[in-house]
């Protein structure tokens, strides 16, 4: 994608979202502000994801 000038960013989905339902009771009510914080900072016109699971939902 760097070839054709396309600005790219590859991030491991477990660093971002636990999956719901997490067995940490806590995890269920704060706020994500970790991944807020990468979409804020890096503001992509898109979003792949390769599995199923709950980074996507985020």
């Amino acid at each position: 994608m760097e070839k054709n000038n396309i600005e790219c960013k590859v991030v491991l989905d477990s660093d971002y979202a636990d999956g719901f339902p997490s067995r940490k009771i806590g995890n269920w009510f704060k706020s994500n502000s970790k991944f807020t914080e990468l979409i804020n900072d890096f503001k992509p016109d898109a979003v792949f994801v390769d599995r199923q699971r709950h980074f996507g939902l985020e």
